[in-house]
């Protein structure tokens, strides 16, 4: 268009030089002053109107380059360098950014269960151990003599038992010789009280007899003599009958608030247990004294085994607090600060990480929890839920978590801060930009720079979860789009751009 006027202004230019008479004044002015010359021009009017034209020609010609020229340069100037990406949807799961440290899985303060001096030590600081190995040593000496002492006791009660129980043993075969001689004696006295009646029988037919004159004086005082000694006998025997059954009597053990047995089997047992009451409370109170200097005595033996402390873990030495030569205490484990030494178990570690509330909720057991240390920048670490804290911290709104990390390598030690995501579902497909691509944000409002013909685009979106230095876009933008990822205060509708296309990781 431009071009197109230039070359219509130069035709102008002409024919108005050709038809306004400049040129034949312009001779005549020539000839009155410079006479050859004016006859120069009149023969060579055609040729010079010619080379004239020429000049004018050439000069526009001049004029359209350099005019061409200036608009391309002002078009250069106009145009931005601009970096783009190309919008692509990508494959993420879903999870939940967190960051803490690792903890000791499992943790030990090693005391010693008696007092006494430290005499060895077995490991150092550092040094890995096993569950069952002896880590230090105390002296076992006290102890050892305390042993023998207990161990004479032991004897000697052991002694008192074996006479208890023999004397015991004695007594209720006493009671058993009793037993029999009264069953003797109750089966002489029925013999004796059988034979007084015979007699007493006897002498009453023959009283009758000397009554009518049939038998003579003499003779019914011996059978009256043999009457008197037969009843004196068995009262004799009947006296010695009652004093044997003391003590054995029905009435006895109804005394002591029993139920006299029908069979006489279990009466007879009833009545040994009765009548060795005090045999048997010394045969109990020597089993008492045997059992208490054996436990005394067993007491000691643990003690002195426990002289040799082991590890009850797999583990490391993480500290060790005490020297050879030193004072323990007993039972020090209560107290961390009066540890000898310190056990860490690293094979397995807690990632502990603090959950947000309004998170908590999709928070499961098992979850996997990925993340990374400083130390091993390009490693990533996997644990799985294994802790789910059910208070809410009231100062920061977050709940505890803990996640299981197997460590056998020992890579990982116990302090290290860690950032990972837990995953919280399944795969699902989203488009993501740079937060560098996106202007004015305002909660989920904001809008982006599209190219398209290397024209600039704005276009609304709306925004979702941020995943670093990433934020998901839910509406707005469509896979293929190229989105301008810098210089976004220079952008304005209509913009030319000129791009450099870089692809989406």
């Amino acid at each position: 268009m431009h071009l197109a006027m230039l070359l219509h202004h130069v035709a102008t230019f002409v024919e108005r030089v050709r038809s306004s008479g400049i040129w034949p004044r312009m001779q005549l002015w020539i000839g009155d002053h410079y006479p050859k010359v004016s006859e120069f021009l009149g023969a060579h009017q055609r040729i010079i109107i010619r080379i004239a034209l020429g000049v004018v020609a050439a000069y526009a010609v001049y004029s359209i380059i350099a005019y061409l020229l200036n608009l391309s340069a002002r078009a250069e100037l106009d145009t931005i360098s601009l970096n783009v990406k190309r919008v692509e949807s990508q494959s993420i799961v879903p999870s939940i950014e967190v960051s803490g440290t690792l903890e000791f899985y499992e943790k030990v303060n090693i005391a010693s269960k008696t007092s006494g001096r430290i005499e060895k030590f077995f490991v150092r600081e550092g040094e890995i151990v096993r569950r069952g190995q002896t880590l230090v040593q105390l002296e076992q000496l006290p102890l050892k003599l305390e042993l023998e002492q207990q161990e004479a006791s032991q004897n000697a009660a052991r002694s008192g038992l074996q006479l208890t129980r023999e004397r015991y043993a004695n007594a209720k075969r006493a009671i058993e010789i009793k037993w029999k001689n009264i069953e003797k004696q109750t089966t002489l006295l029925k013999e004796l009280k059988a034979a007084m009646d015979k007699t007493r029988t006897t002498y009453d037919r023959n009283l009758v007899l000397y009554q009518e004159e049939g038998m003579s004086e003499e003779a019914l005082d011996t059978l009256k003599t043999d009457v008197i000694a037969k009843e004196s006998q068995y009262l004799r025997a009947k006296k010695d009958l009652e004093i044997a059954r003391v003590g054995f009597r029905d009435d006895d053990i109804k005394q002591k608030g029993l139920t006299v047995p029908k069979s006489s089997s279990k009466k007879f047992a009833l009545l040994v247990d009765l009548n060795t009451r005090i045999e048997k409370a010394e045969v109990e109170v020597a089993e008492s004294q045997l059992r208490s200097a054996e436990a005394a005595a067993n007491s000691t033996r643990i003690l002195l085994s426990e002289t040799a402390i082991v590890s009850p873990i797999n583990g490391m030495v993480a500290a060790r607090n005490s020297s050879v030569g030193e004072q323990v205490r007993g039972g020090a484990a209560a107290n961390p600060t009066e540890a000898i030494m310190v056990l860490v178990d690293i094979s397995k570690l807690y990632a502990v990480v603090n959950i947000r509330e309004e998170e908590l909720s999709q928070i499961k057991e098992t979850q996997p929890l990925e993340f990374r240390v400083d130390v091993f920048p390009e490693e990533k670490f996997q644990g799985y839920i294994e802790i789910i804290n059910p208070l809410i911290d009231d100062r920061t709104h977050t709940a505890l978590i803990k996640a299981m990390v197997e460590n056998q390598e020992l890579k990982l030690r116990p302090g290290m801060f860690l950032r990972g995501a837990i995953q919280t579902g399944e795969a699902q497909s989203i488009i993501k930009l740079p937060i560098s691509a996106i202007v004015a944000r305002e909660g989920q409002k904001a809008w982006a720079f599209i190219v398209k013909n290397e024209r600039i685009l704005r276009t609304d979106i709306v925004t979702g979860r941020s995943f670093g230095d990433e934020v998901e876009i839910l509406n707005g933008l469509s896979p293929g789009d190229i989105v301008a990822v810098e210089k976004l205060t220079q952008l304005r509708e209509g913009t030319r751009v000129k791009t450099r296309f870089q692809e989406v990781p």
